[in-house]
């Protein structure tokens, strides 16, 4: 039921704070209010914010601080999301860089999905797929994904995963574990 902000720019954390009272001008649904699983952006449609829970989702406008959608069920929604993939998601982080612009990936136990948002629908164009079999580098010990964070600035093209204590880097632009 609460958050807390990372300012990645400042490595400022700022909360914890509610939900219910800080999103959606008030008017945040009752059955997300008590926490969700993943967040997702894309970069094509860069004031809008998809939130998980379960097997359903909301989409928020950033912009106005309305949630324009939602909650509804992710599967007939999403084109092309697996079955094994409907009752939750573990993370979520937007894609970036010139060749995964509109995208995002999404992460549920030892597996993950992408899906595109360049089509105009949209759809899932990549798995569900293990992780350490499509993510060069990945190490043994991460047997899933808790969080993923894109970087800022100079590093907008990393993305930083944590599971449990530990976290990797992992550079989309020369696609491997860099730390």
């Amino acid at each position: 039921e609460d958050y807390v902000r990372l300012n990645l720019r400042t490595n400022e954390l700022s909360g914890p704070q509610t939900i219910a009272a800080n999103w959606g001008s008030g008017q945040w649904p009752s059955t997300f209010a008590s926490g969700v699983q993943a967040a997702v952006s894309f970069t094509n449609e860069p004031t809008l914010v998809w939130f998980f829970k379960g097997s359903q989702y909301l989409r928020y406008n950033l912009s106005s601080d309305v949630v324009e959608g939602g909650p509804a069920d992710i599967a007939p929604n999403w084109p092309g999301w697996p079955a094994s993939f409907s009752s939750g998601l573990d993370a979520a982080v937007p894609g970036r860089g010139a060749q995964y612009e509109g995208m995002a990936w999404l992460f549920k136990g030892s597996e993950y999905i992408r899906f595109n948002n360049n089509s105009g629908v949209g759809e899932v164009d990549v798995g569900p797929t293990p992780i350490a079999a499509a993510w060069r580098g990945w190490p043994e010990s991460f047997a899933g994904v808790d969080c993923a964070i894109s970087g800022v600035g100079a590093d907008s093209e990393v993305i930083y995963f944590l599971y449990g204590e530990e976290f990797i880097s992992y550079d989309l632009a020369a696609d491997k574990v860099v730390t």
